[in-house]
């Protein structure tokens, strides 16, 4: 199906994974680029639109881009073919996501529109929800799961989109006292657990058994943006906007240990190589060692992007889009610097930065994009180019 481990996990992300002999530990180059444009209509002018969803992978063959004007659109790798585009009813935020075995992407607008799309572009079912959506859709059991605004879940049947279950979770605090903000919550990504799912809405996180009843609730007293992540088959960790590490014991919802990291945490963590890697809004990333729950390590740089969050790629490597607008990527076990992408191609008012949280494929390609509306494929060395000896004549 396509169970999630974490906001940004890369396995939902892809379809086809087919896997190379790829350097993933050396910096990438940008190999295609595209700028997504739609018409003015005040004036009939051609202008960028934005992409803030993370894209979808079809390895080796291309790209699902979903766009802020709700048109979806299936990319060859050059970026310059438009295998088939469809349009819905809103702009996209939430990560893409495919069902495996079916062939199929998912794709939910911020207006709560859930669409199921074969790789052929064809229609398989469409489900309209009562509230919108940022969160990216998973799976409980043998169900989608989609969490809502006003504080909800759907499951879905994933052949037919029918709904087979609504769940309502605890208020917000800030929903109870009049909050401007304060239905904007399910924000986080739900994540797939053994017993069923977990969700974060406000400041409670719900530990979800298969069909959707709440098998435990903890209230942390302050509010949860970074989306949480799976540990293990036992723990999930949760991360709130006070900079503290929680972990939580899937069974009960126990917290059991906890480690305060010293600022303020939006940005959606990862699990890697036994380590927890925990962006700061200061910009300074942390890794949390699984079993100590202690600090293994703790970078000055390497912190993502407001509200993005880290993705892992085939080597357990962890990237993001840092705070200067530029994938980076880190060793997990000790948080050592890899590389940074440039985007810098020499076109005329082109802004270079990143905003959305890349993801890789297998195969060696890396995707990402921007809200200014580009989009843009990176390519990685193989291995035997990347290990030549200096000075060795190429074939």
């Amino acid at each position: 199906m396509t169970s999630r481990s974490s906001r940004f996990d890369p396995a939902p992300a892809c379809l086809r994974a087919a896997g190379a002999d790829v350097a993933w530990d050396q910096e990438p180059v940008v190999a295609a680029h595209r700028t997504v444009r739609g018409t003015d209509l005040r004036d009939g002018s051609s202008v960028p639109v934005a992409v803030s969803a993370t894209p979808g992978v079809v390895d080796g063959v291309g790209v699902v881009v979903a766009s802020d004007d709700g048109w979806l659109r299936f990319l060859d790798r050059s970026l310059t073919r438009t295998y088939w585009e469809r349009r819905l009813n809103r702009g996209f935020y939430a990560p893409l996501s495919f069902l495996q075995d079916a062939e199929a992407v998912l794709v939910v607008t911020t207006a709560g529109l859930v669409g199921c799309f074969g790789v052929r572009g064809e229609l398989r079912w469409a489900r309209a929800l009562d509230h919108g959506v940022l969160a990216p859709v998973t799976t409980i059991g043998t169900s989608l799961l989609v969490a809502t605004f006003d504080h909800r879940c759907v499951l879905l049947d994933p052949e037919s989109g029918d709904v087979r279950a609504e769940v309502d979770l605890p208020a917000p605090w800030a929903r109870q006292v009049g909050g401007l903000a304060g239905r904007r919550d399910v924000y986080a990504a739900p994540v797939t657990t053994p017993a069923g799912a977990v969700v974060c809405c406000g400041e409670h996180v719900v530990g979800l058994a298969d069909d959707g009843a709440a098998a435990w609730t903890v209230d942390l007293g302050v509010a949860v943006k970074a989306s949480p992540v799976v540990v293990d088959d036992e723990r999930v960790g949760v991360v709130g906007v006070d900079g503290v590490c929680r972990e939580i014991d899937l069974v009960t919802g126990t917290v059991q240990r906890s480690l305060r990291l010293g600022a303020k945490v939006t940005a959606s963590p990862v699990v890697s190589d036994g380590v927890v890697v925990v962006g700061l809004a200061d910009g300074r990333s942390v890794g949390i060692d699984i079993a100590s729950w202690q600090r293994r390590w703790e970078e000055k740089g390497g912190g993502p992007f407001d509200h993005t969050g880290y993705t892992r790629l085939p080597d357990g490597g962890v990237v993001c889009v840092n705070q200067r607008g530029n994938a980076e990527c880190r060793d997990p076990a000790d948080g050592a610097f890899r590389w940074e992408s440039s985007q810098v191609l020499g076109l005329p008012d082109h802004e270079t930065a990143l905003h959305t949280t890349p993801v890789a494929g297998p195969s060696g390609d890396l995707y990402a994009t921007s809200y200014t509306g580009d989009v843009y494929r990176f390519i990685f060395r193989d291995k035997r180019s990347a290990t030549r000896p200096r000075g060795e004549l190429v074939p």
